[in-house]
């Protein structure tokens, strides 16, 4: 979905755009988001900006994050007795590194 999503595929330049104007917005849960969007958040990870989404549903809990500046796309899901979504997406940056 996001490889189509940020490919252009699925909207139009003037609906992604609207989808990617991020407010500064914080989660308790998750200190590597700095913004919301339309649907989207905006983290960042290892010095690196990242633009997905993070959910929690039934005991587990899910991080889809597409890398703008470097193009690939990491999708995590764990149960939530490891909540530290993002120390697991840092460690998979360093391998698409």
């Amino acid at each position: 979905f996001f490889d189509n999503l940020f490919a252009g595929k699925l909207l139009s330049p003037a609906m992604m755009e609207e989808m990617k104007t991020f407010i500064p917005a914080s989660n308790p849960g998750l200190d590597a988001q700095t913004g919301s969007g339309l649907g989207l958040m905006r983290f960042e990870v290892s010095g690196q900006e990242l633009i997905g989404h993070v959910g929690e549903f039934m005991g587990s809990s899910s991080i889809a994050v597409y890398s703008p500046d470097k193009g690939y796309t990491i999708t995590i899901t764990c149960n939530l007795s490891y909540p530290d979504l993002a120390a697991v997406v840092g460690s998979l940056q360093e391998m698409v590194r």
